[in-house]
């Protein structure tokens, strides 16, 4: 019972709150710091990936599976 007392006065202390305000602060100045020192990277994607047409040239035959003779009886 001490121990939560202790725990909850210290954070909700007017020096505790005000640190907490301050964090913030600072971090999203670094934030917007940070994010206007990005380079821009230009586009260079174009045509990188062709779509596959070999669908329309797929084997119709396919290969025997072994599985269902596991089942039969020699």
């Amino acid at each position: 019972m001490v121990f939560s007392y202790l725990v909850f006065s210290k954070y909700s202390s007017d020096n505790n709150l005000s640190n907490i305000k301050e964090n913030r602060k600072n971090l999203n100045k670094k934030l917007f710091n940070n994010s206007a020192d990005l380079p821009f990277l230009r586009n260079d994607t174009d045509n990188a990936v062709n779509f596959n047409t070999g669908y329309n040239n797929m084997d119709t035959t396919s290969p025997k599976r072994n599985f269902w003779d596991l089942f039969k009886k020699k």
